[in-house]
């Protein structure tokens, strides 16, 4: 009120502000806290003159003389702030969580990978592990050079396991164990894969970024 702060119970329909002067011009503006940021209307000013006075009776019974004053905030603008403030809360909980059993999230991750790297040979389709690698990458590159080989036909992929994790910031290495038996193979044979890992804790995605078979 006037540029100084005036605390007021907005949680009522209506509030009474004051007292005032007739005659004495006031600038009236609310500040709204929407999940901890201020949002605030447009300041309205009044300059009371006797026409504009009507008299109310109080709670406790008294009739006081009382200008009327209409502050609207806007309503969406407000469940804006509140939705975003809920988005924000529930993407940390569920980042805390992600991050609190990252290294099963991992393990999970390249042992669905690889399962999906079976599906891959078998429909010599990239599509079928897109959502663990990047187009275009180096990754990418070498499984599409594989179907086109032909190196891989016929591949069945089996007891996999994984071991030897680690992070350094937002990368991740894990060493994966697998049975692998393609029609090139007389017998089934043992593979280690040491892969590499992103992470991304902006949209809790994994990525593999290399691999290398040991």
């Amino acid at each position: 009120m006037n540029g100084e702060d005036t605390p007021a119970d907005f949680s009522q329909y209506e509030v009474t502000i004051g007292p005032f002067k007739t005659g004495e011009e006031v600038s009236i503006e609310t500040i709204v806290n929407a999940s901890g940021k201020q949002l605030t209307d447009g300041a309205q000013v009044v300059n009371p003159e006797q026409e504009d006075i009507i008299l109310e009776y109080t709670s406790n019974g008294l009739v006081e003389p009382v200008v009327s004053l209409e502050l609207e905030h806007d309503e969406d603008e407000i469940r804006e702030v509140a939705d975003e403030q809920m988005n924000k809360e529930m993407k940390e909980s569920a980042r805390e969580d992600f991050e609190e059993n990252l290294e099963d999230n991992a393990k999970m991750f390249v042992e669905n990978y690889i399962y999906s790297l079976e599906a891959m040979y078998l429909f010599e389709d990239i599509n079928e592990v897109e959502e663990y690698i990047e187009e275009g990458s180096g990754v990418y590159n070498s499984l599409s050079n594989n179907i086109s080989s032909g190196t891989f036909d016929g591949m069945y992929i089996h007891s996999v396991s994984t071991s030897n994790y680690s992070k350094d910031g937002n990368v991740i290495t894990l060493t994966a164990n697998s049975k692998r038996e393609y029609d090139a193979l007389n017998e089934p044979a043992s593979f280690s894969t040491v892969y590499t890992i992103e992470y991304d804790p902006e949209t809790l995605t994994l990525t593999i970024v290399d691999f290398e078979d040991i």
